[in-house]
């Protein structure tokens, strides 16, 4: 810009351009109009002269820090926090590390990430501490001239807007790497954050790898760690993996592996923290989370090595066929298959969901409801209760089968009878949410079922699934509630009115809370609510309060991954 403005003065000095507006002039004065030009030709003079003195401070500045470019920048100083983050590398120069979104310098839009400070208020300040710059921003009044060298390569940053629900538990103060406190951002597993801002690029250790920040807003809160206008500073996904992987290593009692790594990590990032402060205004003191972020709970490694089944309870598939399950014997192309459609449904995020807010008034269909849990845990009979208690709301998805149709049966209104070529068609299709074998046959949950009922019938679908079978609503157009049923104490477990309980020891019970745990602990990315069934009745009654209120509200914050 300041190139640009040289070359527009040099062309209006030109000799042609000064004799046009001299002739311009004395029309103007004949027609006893004020005149186009200054009066005394003194104050051109003048100006030519602070002009030409600017020009020649300027090539002394290019030549004193051997730069190529610089940048003059003047920013009036209001009640409104600048919003800069500066760091200090080891020759001392001084640079701008972050651009807080909601600040000055972010309105401005004339700062860049590694403009380098080379005075403020015509004050050198490379060599100094940053305590003493911070210091003097703050102090300073009414206009603040910032003398800066733009960077080389500039960081380039994504401003893209956008909703996720927190999967994790978060404290700023609990945590060591995050370079500034003062901005960082804390929250709750289940809160809904914008994001505005992501650099994942923006922070290096000495061992040459980067932790990459987000800035975000908590929607819906009148609770804030930072000043009303400023974004806050939260781990990016990305970052969050990392220290999943590390607290992998380290539970492995790979001691050599994970001594190296936790070093190199913890110790690179206490040096960037050592020469890195924020220009915000000061803040409260506030109260660190009782849960903090890296509790093994929310952040360790969620894989999980329990194969899905069908045999997990009867009535899995239907609410008439109520046979023992037995052990099941998986045919190859089932299995080939199943795997097929699982490597094609990756999450991108992992320890955040992005969401939006879906209104369901204008969709003009209802949620299915989606009931996981481990087995004899309860969550049959709830399905069971409610479908025959209130039929005209709740509805079951008629299931597809291999299986020849019995006398008592009626086609596509018991099970979809087809043959075993159509049912491995419609599993190659990814026409299933959950499919699987039993005896011999095929039992497998449409999507066009599914889709009818909450479309067509504009019914409630209550449906019994497996945890891997979530995903296959990705990319669907159709917006499940998933709500976990989980496993009370072994006492009152005993007392559940459950299905085949005269069947089950001590040993049962017992298999049944280890089932139960492991889904909550695996799976718990997927909840949207928990429920523990310490009473059938009860549990029953908070469900069916849980269901209608989904269905009635209007804004809900939806997994991203169901759009179409």
């Amino acid at each position: 810009m300041l190139n640009d403005l040289k070359a527009c003065l040099t062309s209006l000095r030109r000799t042609e351009l000064q004799s046009l507006l001299n002739v311009f002039d004395s029309i103007l004065k004949l027609r006893c109009y004020s005149s186009a030009l200054p009066e005394h030709e003194e104050t051109i003079i003048n100006n030519q002269e602070h002009e030409n003195m600017e020009s020649k401070v300027e090539l002394l500045k290019l030549s004193q820090y051997s730069i190529d470019e610089l940048k003059i920048v003047t920013i009036e100083k209001n009640h409104q926090p600048f919003g800069l983050t500066i760091s200090r590398s080891d020759s001392g120069t001084i640079y701008i590390a972050r651009i807080v979104v909601g600040g000055v310098a972010a309105t401005t839009q004339l700062f860049q990430v590694n403009d380098r400070i080379l005075e403020i208020n015509d004050e050198p300040m490379t060599g100094h501490s940053l305590d003493y710059v911070c210091t003097l921003i703050s102090n300073s009044t009414g206009l603040i001239k910032f003398l800066l060298a733009p960077p080389i390569n500039a960081n380039h940053i994504s401003y893209h807007t956008f909703h996720v629900r927190a999967l994790f538990t978060y404290d700023p103060f609990n945590d060591p790497l995050i370079p500034c406190k003062d901005i960082g951002l804390a929250f709750q597993r289940g809160d809904i954050l914008r994001i505005v801002a992501r650099d994942e690029t923006l922070t290096k250790t000495t061992n040459d790898s980067y932790f990459s920040w987000w800035q975000a807003y908590r929607e819906n809160s009148f609770e804030t760690d930072t000043d009303p206008c400023l974004a806050g500073l939260i781990p990016s996904d990305s970052l969050q993996q990392k220290r999943a992987n590390l607290l992998k290593v380290i539970s492995d009692d790979t001691e050599s592996m994970s001594s190296s790594s936790s070093l190199s990590l913890y110790h690179g990032k206490k040096k960037a923290r050592k020469h890195c402060l924020t220009c915000v205004s000061s803040k409260r003191e506030r109260k660190p989370l009782q849960t903090v972020y890296n509790n093994v709970t929310f952040i360790h490694d969620t894989d999980d090595k329990e194969a899905p089944t069908i045999k997990t309870s009867t009535n899995h598939f239907s609410l008439t066929d109520t046979r023992k399950y037995g052990e099941e014997q998986p045919v190859a192309t089932l299995k080939r298959l199943a795997d097929a459609n699982q490597d094609l449904m990756m999450d991108s995020f992992r320890f955040y969901d992005s969401v939006f807010r879906l209104d369901l008034s204008t969709q003009q269909m209802t949620r299915p409801i989606i009931l996981l849990g481990a087995p004899n845990v309860g969550r049959h009979e709830l399905r069971r209760r409610l479908l025959q208690t209130e039929p005209n709301l709740f509805d079951v998805a008629i299931p597809h089968t291999t299986r020849a149709r019995r006398s008592q049966e009626t086609s596509d209104i018991d099970y979809h009878f087809v043959s075993e070529a159509d049912f491995l068609t419609k599993v190659g299709c990814q026409a299933f949410v959950e499919f699987g074998q039993y005896d011999r046959d095929l039992y497998g949950t449409s999507l066009d079922d599914i889709r009818r009922i909450v479309e067509i019938k504009q019914k409630i679908c209550i449906l019994n699934l497996n945890p891997e079978a979530i995903r296959t609503f990705n990319k669907t157009g159709i917006y499940p509630y998933i709500i976990c049923i989980a496993a009370p104490t072994i006492e009152r477990l005993k007392r559940l009115e459950l299905d085949r309980r005269e069947h089950l020891n001590e040993k049962d019970y017992r298999e049944i809370i280890r089932k139960s745990r492991s889904i909550e602990r695996h799976h718990y990315l997927l909840f949207d609510h928990i429920l523990v069934n310490n009473d059938l009745d009860r549990t029953y009654l908070e469900l069916r309060d849980l269901i209608v209120r989904i269905q009635h509200d209007n804004q809900q914050w939806v997994r991203t991954s169901y759009q179409r």
